[in-house]
């Protein structure tokens, strides 16, 4: 009976977990982000979504040197509602734009 109880217990915390995914595009509160989009252009959405901003993780070619301007990523992590999903920002060539490289969700 405990084994039993145990799998059940297992197999509803596996259902209720969310699944992380990559995807190419993503639709929040109207707005779609895609991977290699600006992130010029993807400010002023991204300035609508900071109340929903979670926290975030940014990286440095030289860590030890932070404030030298070396910032190479930084992915955003946001909750909208019952929607969680990251954006990662990077710079794909040094120097040149800051580009989405990729977006993750968390899906039920």
């Amino acid at each position: 009976m405990k084994k039993l109880i145990v799998v059940l217990i297992i197999l509803a915390v596996y259902i209720n977990s969310a699944i992380a995914k990559e995807v190419d595009k993503l639709t929040v509160k109207g707005a779609t982000i895609r991977v290699g989009q600006l992130s010029d252009d993807v400010g002023p959405i991204l300035v609508k979504l900071h109340k929903y901003k979670v926290n975030h993780q940014i990286t440095y070619s030289d860590p030890q040197k932070p404030w030298v301007g070396n910032l190479t990523s930084t992915k955003e992590n946001y909750k909208v509602g019952n929607k969680k999903f990251s954006i990662v920002i990077s710079r794909v060539k040094d120097p040149g734009p800051f580009r989405i490289t990729k977006i993750i969700t968390d899906e039920k």
